[in-house]
């Protein structure tokens, strides 16, 4: 299951672990049965088969060794992130609430187990609008993980906070967050740091640096994730930017990057241009 799970065969992952759970039937204690039960939950969870994979996690909680601290966390949090997803906002709480008590008192306050806690909680309370509770969990989180070096976890708690500050209009808060990441960013991610800015200076009518950001998102285009006229979209209101500014440069800029967008290959690829708020899970246990 494992080797399939990593290639991304997530269909013979399921048919490969749903063997190997038939072989727990007989031994229903049998060692093995938690992780086994839990690496299932997770080939559902990415096949997006919801009910699958909350009543795995759930057995998989239920027989894993009460002193596996981390595994009890881990599990309470992407049962939460499921039920959340399924629409059931109040239970997901309640689990979240779960794994961020057992990780914090008994793996510790610097763990990454508690950051990715307070970081999927803090998502969850975001979604009812407390934003204030919401930015002080993801601060909290951002502070743990900055420390532990890890930059893809460092890198959705910057962006996270710049959609809290962005939605509470605090816009120069939210650039700075926005800005703090680009600056950490390679690859896909920078391109998508530089369009989150370029849309964030354009509300706040930051002309220049709206488009000079928009040049470096067309540089990334290839691999930022969205559709070519999703992208022609953006350049042509780029345009009408650079107009209204009545700047000969910026107007230059526009011109460029109308040229530009024309020798662009149209490809399909995924319309999401927008960093999404993810739910931190953990990989397969062996």
């Amino acid at each position: 299951m494992h080797d399939a799970y990593q290639s991304n065969n997530l269909d013979q992952a399921a048919s490969l672990g749903e063997v190997l759970i038939k072989e727990h039937t007989a031994q229903p204690t049998s060692p093995g049965l938690s992780n086994d039960l839990y690496n299932l939950a997770l080939v559902y969870d990415e096949l997006d088969r919801l009910d699958k994979a909350a009543a795995l996690y759930t057995e998989s909680i239920y027989y894993a060794p009460a002193s596996d601290y981390e595994a009890l966390a881990v599990r309470s949090m992407n049962l939460g992130g499921v039920l959340a997803r399924m629409g059931g906002l109040e239970i997901a709480h309640h689990f979240y609430i779960q794994a961020r008590h057992i990780s914090k008192h008994y793996l510790g306050e610097h763990h990454q187990v508690y950051a990715d806690a307070l970081y999927n909680l803090a998502n969850l309370v975001a979604q009812t609008n407390n934003t204030s509770t919401a930015q002080a969990l993801h601060e909290e989180a951002l502070a743990i993980r900055e420390k532990s070096g890890n930059s893809a976890d460092i890198l959705n708690s910057l962006h996270s906070l710049a959609f809290i500050h962005e939605e509470n209009g605090d816009y120069k808060k939210a650039a700075s967050y926005g800005e703090a990441a680009l600056a950490q960013a390679t690859g896909t991610d920078y391109a998508r740091a530089c369009k989150y800015l370029a849309e964030l200076y354009e509300t706040t009518s930051q002309h220049k640096k709206a488009l000079d950001m928009y040049t470096l998102v067309l540089d990334k285009i290839s691999i930022i994730g969205c559709t070519t006229d999703d992208y022609m979209a953006i350049l042509h209101r780029k345009e009408n930017l650079a107009t209204d500014a009545n700047d000969t440069q910026l107007q230059a800029n526009a011109n460029a990057l109308k040229g530009a967008s024309q020798a662009i290959n149209p490809q399909k690829l995924s319309a999401n241009t927008k960093f999404t708020v993810k739910q931190n899970r953990h990989p397969l246990q062996l």
